[in-house]
């Protein structure tokens, strides 16, 4: 069979679109060219390759407009703030997780205010433009420029900007680039965060004060855009100082407080080591935590002893001889900037460097001390809480404690593991349905919803008598753990609560009505305690009256076995069968942990 080239005839604009559809929509300058040169069967004229320049492609081949350069430039100050919120990944102390930027668009000057929630932006806002307008007299923000966030466009901020004659301007969806300047500051600002941390070796947590510094340090700097005129000079008509600039995370030595409780004391320290966290807000001077007690103070730095070449010591190194030429000591506490120092129990020779000729002279080593050999001793079982503690202190890990921070941990697998194993263990007890929450009633009141809450524990002396009282009968001490404890229990009240973040079903307009116990009740531990209670009874169990938390099993007039309860920890004493017996009848109930032999008695 051949297949023969067929020339078909239509009008020119019918012809070109064809070719562009049949090359795949290949660009119009190409599909000319090949049209000009080669038999593309279609006969076309030079006519109509000039009479038709484009398609109606264009919603594939879109692309992102070109923000090179805002055409226009406000030249007057106060003219235009430009607003945008950063989220920081971790929080500071005091809980602030993002940051509000404000910079004017004609002296470059910033303002920045850490934001504990997105909604706190607004009163900031509102207090800047106030404070704007009374400073300066006769000069008015005309527009603030911001992206589409709830933060900005809210009724209460639009009506505060229309009584003050200030107009607000968005950017479009997905288009940061028109708020240009704003957008920067990762860029910027974070770059800077990151070096200070780093070179301070300061905790993360502490990058509120490292961004306050560096806002107040760039105003003061010079910038290109301005001719190499500082923004604060731009905006105040005045030249900013530059004597009173330090190294944030730097040790001081600030004055202890006339009135203070350690000054009460005549041999008291007058000075106390701490960190410069940045430049005071309200007063003239700076704010320093204080590293024994954490406390946030601030004061002038006339009086104020700066050690810029140090800073907190957080990582151990190799230890340097010492130097007699090096003037500077290292206050107690501190180490210099880049370098650690690591403690020794061995003496090292000591170098002396002579000032005239440098000549390094080695001093005699001394004579080692002789030691009789000593097995490693293995430190006592009742030491280990105290190991555990220290570890706890000094670790770094956060707990997450909530949905949202677990989320956005690095172990959120275990997390969900964890929250996927406890839902389905409340799934089991049938702990709560879920009901419309139109059917819900008011909160419950303490004494007229519920009016018991005490839950009796034993005390631990009646723990070391009974475990002394079956050591000197040579009985078994076994510890069992109930697992999910709160939930074997069923509710007289109607309570009803918010279903689990993360696991919603059936939308927000459903909420759990609690049929059973959970974690969190004040009623909970009570209710507990008397369903265990009415279960031991019925086995036969009788309760001691000078400690509810004390059983025991009596037969012909004399004590076979006793049972210790802490919340959900129990202690079984007694000869093996019988513990077995007692330990099968409360697992027909309970799902019990076997934990073994008590070697060591610790409850959580």
């Amino acid at each position: 069979m051949v297949m023969a080239a067929v020339k078909c005839k239509m009008d020119s604009k019918k012809s070109m679109e064809l070719l562009h559809q049949r090359f795949g929509h290949m660009g119009m300058s190409t599909v000319k060219l090949l049209a000009n040169k080669l038999d593309v069967g279609i006969e076309i004229n030079a006519k109509d390759l000039s009479s038709y320049d484009r398609v109606a492609c264009a919603a594939g081949k879109a692309k992102r407009m070109s923000y090179a350069r805002f055409p226009v430039r406000n030249s007057k100050p106060l003219e235009t703030l430009m607003m945008e919120i950063c989220s920081m990944s971790e929080p500071t102390i005091d809980g602030s997780s993002m940051f509000l930027f404000v910079i004017e668009e004609s002296t470059r000057y910033k303002w920045t205010y850490l934001l504990k929630k997105k909604s706190d932006a607004e009163s900031h806002v509102k207090v800047l433009l106030n404070r704007l307008a009374g400073h300066f007299a006769g000069k008015t923000v005309l527009r603030l420029r911001s992206d589409q966030g709830g933060e900005f466009s809210s009724n209460v901020l639009i009506e505060f900007c229309d009584t003050l004659g200030i107009g607000q301007t968005f950017t479009n969806a997905y288009s940061p680039q028109e708020n240009g300047f704003v957008e920067r500051v990762n860029g910027v600002v974070l770059p800077r965060l990151r070096a200070m941390l780093a070179a301070t070796h300061l905790p993360s947590s502490l990058w509120g004060g490292s961004l306050l510094h560096v806002m107040a340090t760039l105003n003061r700097l010079p910038t290109k855009p301005l001719g190499l005129v500082p923004p604060h000079q731009k905006l105040f008509k005045t030249e900013p100082a530059l004597d009173d600039l330090r190294t944030w995370g730097c040790i001081a030595h600030v004055r202890v407080p006339p009135k203070s409780r350690q000054r009460k004391e005549k041999l008291a320290p007058r000075a106390q080591s701490s960190l410069l966290l940045g430049y005071s807000d309200n007063t003239i001077g700076y704010k320093f935590m204080d590293l024994v007690t954490a406390q946030v103070v601030t004061a002038r730095g006339g009086n104020v002893p700066f050690h810029e070449e140090y800073t907190v010591e957080s990582q151990p190194a190799a230890a340097s001889p010492t130097n007699l030429q090096d003037p500077a000591k290292a206050p107690d506490g501190v180490a210099k900037a880049g370098a650690h120092r690591k403690r020794s129990r061995r003496k090292k020779p000591v170098v002396v460097e002579k000032e005239t000729s440098g000549v390094a002279i080695e001093a005699p080593p001394t004579e080692p001390c002789l030691k009789r050999p000593r097995r490693k001793q293995k430190a006592h079982a009742r030491l280990w809480d105290y190991v555990v503690g220290h570890v706890q202190a000094t670790t770094d890990m956060q707990i997450s404690t909530t949905y949202k921070q677990a989320r956005a941990s690095k172990f959120w697998p275990q997390w969900r593991a964890a929250m996927l194993a406890e839902l389905q263990s409340l799934k089991d007890h049938m702990t709560w349905r879920l009901v419309l929450r139109t059917d819900t009633k008011k909160t419950k009141q303490l004494r007229i919803n519920y009016t018991e809450t005490y839950a009796p524990v034993i005390r631990f002396e009646t723990i070391r008598a009974a475990i002394y009282y079956a050591i000197q009968r040579e009985w078994l001490v076994l510890q069992y753990d109930v697992k999910t404890a709160f939930l074997y229990d069923d509710l007289d009240e109607m309570i009803f609560m918010e279903q689990p973040p993360g696991f919603q079903i059936e939308g927000h307009s459903m909420v759990c009505r609690l049929l059973k116990s959970l974690y969190g009740l004040n009623q909970v531990p009570n209710i507990w305690n008397k369903t265990l209670h009415a279960k031991l009874l019925v086995m036969g169990l009788a309760r001691l009256d000078s400690d509810y938390g004390f059983y025991a099993l009596k037969k012909d007039g004399e004590v076979t076995l006793l049972l210790t309860v802490y919340v959900d920890d129990l202690l079984l004493m007694g000869p093996s069968k019988l513990c077995e017996e007692v330990a099968a009848s409360l697992q027909e109930t309970f799902e019990l942990t076997t934990m073994g032999a008590c070697s060591a008695w610790r409850f959580s």
